[in-house]
């Protein structure tokens, strides 16, 4: 594929074969890099648009482009009727993928639901992921439905099964493609985690108003209860939308993270390599608090007569609230291995989904986050 640089974020597609205009599109270092991952099939598609008849130079791709059909996702053409410019139904948009009813749904907080539930939700947060890199959050903003007259089954050696309109796409070693023109021995991306379903969490309450208030008067911190019900923290129940982000962080503090008091301050430190961390410090944020990091420091060592170098990372919170919040719910003070502690109780009585986000974010348990990714044969 060749293209030119013409300006920051802009690149050209110089006019070429059948092409009636140049192409332009735009994109950043990472997009260029999915780009090439998906063999440059979108910007194909942009060529093709290119050779329409009519067509308003330039042919343009927004930074969003991705494989789509006929035209790209992102794309956009102007065409002059005087010349012969068409109307092109893969540009107005004409079909729609999809997946069937009961099609189970990965939600970023560790659990599935039927896709016709996602819209129930008032900001559904699923996992978003590429080939080759970690899952991540991402919105839902659309969901549509139409009736399909054949669908496509498809069965990995590893038992995945998906059921899908002949057109949808998923990820192969050559790119997207629709999943109607795989064969039998086809290599296709599949996402390691399938989630738990979900199931409503018990009427159980987990940090009650009176406990926060008394454990902070103890801890010298009278005023971080009150804080902690002005984030809506409190009181805390199991079926709070924000417990699989508070038990992330709390299966990670468990595993590789401190909680200490210094100067009538309260502080948390997780240490990780710095994905993880950027993610714990999402999960912060969507608490409502802030965090320092990650910092990053390299550390020369010697152990008997061979020399290493390490990459530390670090990520260090400074709240009164948290402290309380954290160490409520059972996460000791100072170091984990002189101070004996028991797991809380209720941990043993949420539901499957619940528990993953525990464990997902301990270190001991498992890596943090999502895991890679692998390709499986259908």
């Amino acid at each position: 594929m060749r293209f030119e640089k013409i300006a920051p974020y802009t690149y050209r597609i110089p006019r070429q074969g059948k092409m009636r205009v140049d192409a332009v599109f735009f994109a950043s270092e990472e997009i260029l890099k999915d780009l090439e991952g998906e063999n440059y099939a979108s910007l194909q598609q942009l060529m093709n648009v290119a050779t329409l008849p009519g067509i308003v130079e330039p042919a343009l791709a927004m930074p969003d482009i991705h494989w789509g059909y006929g035209f790209p996702i992102g794309g956009v053409a102007a065409f002059n009727p005087e010349e012969g410019g068409v109307v092109s139904p893969g540009g107005v948009g004409f079909d729609i993928n999809c997946l069937p009813a009961g099609t189970r749904v990965l939600f970023h907080d560790r659990y599935t639901r039927p896709i016709e539930e996602v819209a129930r939700e008032q900001e559904p947060l699923l996992t978003v992921w590429r080939l080759g890199e970690k899952a991540e959050a991402g919105k839902a903003f659309l969901l549509l439905s139409r009736e399909a007259e054949t669908l496509v089954r498809l069965r990995t050696e590893g038992g995945f099964i998906l059921e899908a309109t002949p057109d949808h796409p998923v990820y192969t070693p050559s790119g997207m493609r629709p999943i109607g023109t795989l064969k039998k021995g086809d290599q296709v991306a599949v996402h390691p985690f399938q989630g738990f379903p979900h199931e409503p969490p018990p009427s159980l309450t987990l940090l009650s108003e009176e406990r926060a208030q008394a454990l902070g008067l103890a801890l010298g911190f009278p005023r971080a209860a009150d804080v902690l019900k002005e984030k809506g923290l409190l009181p805390l129940q199991a079926d709070h939308p924000h417990l699989p982000a508070i038990l992330r962080l709390l299966g990670y503090a468990l595993g590789d993270g401190t909680l200490y008091r210094s100067r009538g301050r309260g502080y948390l430190v997780l240490y990780g390599d710095e994905e993880g961390l950027l993610e714990a410090k999402e999960d912060l944020k969507r608490l409502g608090f802030q965090a320092g990091g990650p910092y990053v420091r390299v550390r020369n060592h010697s152990f008997r007569g061979r020399t290493f170098t390490y990459r530390e990372a670090s990520l260090k919170a400074s709240s009164r609230a948290l402290f309380l919040l954290l160490h409520a719910l059972g996460l000791p003070e100072g170091p984990k291995a002189q101070t004996a502690f028991a797991l809380p109780h209720w941990l043993f009585f949420i539901p499957a989904w619940l528990k993953a986000n525990f464990l997902s974010a301990n270190p001991l348990s498992c890596q943090h986050g999502s895991p890679s990714s692998d390709p499986a044969d259908p």
